[in-house]
């Protein structure tokens, strides 16, 4: 079984990590908030997908070991009958003939919560690349909007223009500073 790098991560970094986010978005202006949101949603039908298909993808692979015996066994003309298997090798004390339906169940709900909890920290990774992705097309739009505006101020005076287009830069190191760390 795979197991995501962020599984290690603890609730405090999780937290951090959203917290860092919106005091981000908080320092955009009004317009940074709305690209920061435009590419969040086009974004987010993507998560939405893989999330969707994760799931059948996994409720396929519990329900084939069950299934897939028994409509071959339905479906052959020979007198040649199919063994169930369950979808995760398990070591029981029990019979596992005789109690095959509920040891399946438990395997099924097993699945299904990996696959909740797969799909939950897939869909947070989403949310993240999402919103950094955002967050630098806003800062693109800075930088273009800068250069516009930084060119008209240099005819008129250039101390004035230098300080504009510094500090510009400062504000889109900081911005993009905190996305990447």
């Amino acid at each position: 079984m795979y197991i995501y790098p962020f599984l290690l991560w603890n609730y405090d970094k999780v937290i951090s990590i959203v917290v860092t986010m919106k005091r981000i978005l908080e320092e955009n202006d009004a317009f940074g908030r709305i690209i920061v949101k435009n590419s969040y949603e086009k974004l987010n039908a993507y998560g939405a997908f893989i999330s969707t298909l994760l799931v059948f993808m996994g409720m396929g692979f519990s329900i084939g070991p069950a299934a897939i015996p028994i409509f071959l066994t339905w479906i052959q003309t020979s007198n040649e009958t199919h063994e169930k298997s369950l979808p995760i090798h398990t070591e029981f004390f029990i019979d596992e003939d005789k109690y095959f339906y509920q040891l399946y169940a438990l395997h099924v709900v097993v699945i299904l919560l990996y696959i909740i909890v797969m799909g939950a920290l897939s869909s947070f990774l989403f949310s993240a690349i999402e919103f950094i992705i955002g967050e630098l097309h806003y800062l693109q739009n800075v930088l273009d909007e800068s250069d516009v505006e930084y060119k008209s101020k240099l005819r008129a005076n250039k101390l004035i223009a230098h300080n504009f287009i510094i500090n510009k830069f400062k504000f889109v190191i900081h911005q993009h500073q905190n996305c990447i760390t």
